[in-house]
């Protein structure tokens, strides 16, 4: 795919939504800002009960079948995926996941998976299919401060010499808006005013990490990302 969008020269973009979202561009803001100095850490934790998350019988759903690409590693990317974009470039990696529930799947519903990146600093990511209170939350600890975004809650809090402050999203917005941002950029990116926000190259890259997950608990030891 890769090739041919290269030779080509065909427009492409990931759909990460999770990076268009209100409140992560607010932190990617304050990154940038400097104001917190050096990132050191990621770490994030994602709790998706499969039995309620679609509209529709889980057993159904790709989620419940290795040969289809399911299991929370794949199913929740988005995690890996935003660890790279704050730290960058994995180094080494581990993971351990299991099937642990009566979950009637064939994938792995639990994961734990730890980075260290190329450019220092460490994250942790814990996934899992099983906790039935609905829980998405991140925290990024730097040289001068905290960020804790929890997704679940619509709210980020910022910890910078000794003040703390919080900022929530508009009550209006909705996971929805990150898809609604996510095609406005598309459509800018089809008409040449911008630069994909997610190449395709970033979207192989997040896809070699989390095989290598897989690699790792499989085989039970580190693995060096290439």
């Amino acid at each position: 795919m890769l090739k041919i969008v290269q030779d080509k020269g065909l427009p492409a973009l990931v759909g990460f939504n999770l990076r268009y979202h209100c409140l992560y561009k607010k932190i990617k803001e304050i990154i940038a800002s400097n104001k917190l100095g050096r990132i050191f850490s990621f770490q994030a934790e994602t709790d998706q009960y499969l039995l309620e998350w679609r509209d529709f019988d889980y057993t159904k759903s790709y989620s419940a079948y290795k040969e289809l690409g399911g299991g929370v590693i794949f199913d929740l990317t988005h995690e890996i995926d935003l660890a790279v974009d704050l730290l960058g470039q994995v180094n080494w990696l581990t993971c351990f996941k299991d099937k642990t529930s009566s979950l009637k799947i064939n994938t792995k519903d639990i994961a734990e998976i730890t980075f260290s990146h190329k450019n220092g600093g460490i994250s942790h990511i814990h996934l899992d299919y099983l906790q039935k209170e609905y829980t998405r939350k991140f925290k990024s600890i730097f040289e001068k401060g905290e960020v804790f975004w929890d997704y679940s809650l619509d709210k980020i809090k910022l910890i910078n010499e000794n003040k703390s402050s919080e900022l929530f999203q508009p009550e209006s917005y909705t996971r929805d808006d990150t898809f609604k941002s996510q095609f406005k950029h598309w459509f800018n990116v089809l008409e040449q005013k911008e630069k994909p926000l997610i190449p395709l190259e970033d979207g192989i890259y997040i896809s070699k990490v989390a095989i290598s997950t897989h690699k790792s608990s499989d085989q039970k030891k580190w693995i060096k990302v290439g």
